[in-house]
């Protein structure tokens, strides 16, 4: 067999991968922690920054579409990690004419996944995936055209943070686009019961791991949660906005929640 170039790479880059798999798991979370962190700083993200903004688009045109004149409430993100999506949707809502009326809150941790992400989802997750702190989020947001006035971070674990007592300090009434990025299941389940005070007539949500590891396929993680919150709310029904992934994957999924 002739060895070529191709066929070397290919052979040294097998070699890499089995070496990676064999570490501790705390040690590869760490290293990829470590590798997203300094894409980030070069400048690149792990998808489209535009398409994502044409998915925040047609999320605020469907609003207006299905309830003309109706006031549009805040942007809830919960897992904000490098600040990307946030920054999508401060783009879209300066476009929009929103800047004085839509309020942004984004909720994280800034110390990546908790402990129970070693339990939940069939391990899909690991504690620690997804760090970044809140200086260096907001660095990333200052690049990307986000004065740190124009949104108000808040950190803390969702079990901590999601809180009627915070709903009240930050007086957030109203929720009109909410990014769930939290990926795990315990998580999403905090999101919805935190967010469910806040649906008026309708609100778009993003969910940006739905089918992340095959998850939704297995009733886990966040469809899992959606699932069960709608079951145990019979005031929403949820409407599956198609054409909107912004990802080369099948993670993100969109709902148009609708209050009876």
């Amino acid at each position: 067999m002739r060895i070529t170039p191709k066929s070397l790479v290919a052979g040294v880059r097998w070699r890499v991968d089995k070496l990676y798999e064999r570490l501790p798991r705390g040690v590869r979370v760490w290293m990829t922690n470590r590798t997203l962190n300094s894409r980030i700083r070069r400048g690149q993200t792990s998808y489209d920054r535009t398409r994502l903004m044409r998915t925040f688009r047609e999320a605020l045109q469907t609003l207006a579409t299905r309830n003309p004149g109706a006031p549009v409430g805040a942007y809830l993100e919960f897992g904000v990690y490098h600040g990307t999506s946030m920054s999508c949707m401060h783009a879209v809502r300066a476009e929009a004419g929103l800047s004085a009326s839509m309020r942004m809150f984004g909720f994280d941790s800034f110390e990546g996944l908790p402990e129970s992400a070693a339990s939940e989802d069939e391990g899909v997750w690991a504690p620690g995936m997804f760090v970044s702190s809140v200086e260096f989020t907001r660095s990333n947001l200052r690049r990307w055209g986000v004065p740190d006035g124009d949104i108000t971070l808040i950190k803390g674990w969702f079990n901590e943070s999601l809180t009627p007592e915070t709903r009240a300090r930050h007086d957030i009434q109203h929720a009109s686009v909410l990014m769930v990025d939290c990926d795990l299941y315990s998580s999403t389940q905090s999101v919805l019961a935190f967010a469910a005070p806040l649906i008026r007539q309708q609100a778009v949500f993003v969910f940006d791991d739905w089918d992340s590891g095959d998850l939704a396929s297995k009733d886990m993680g966040e469809a899992r949660a959606f699932r069960e919150f709608l079951a145990a709310h019979p005031e929403f029904s949820a409407e599956e906005l198609s054409g909107l992934n912004y990802k080369d994957k099948a993670g993100p999924r969109v709902f148009l929640v609708m209050r009876a």
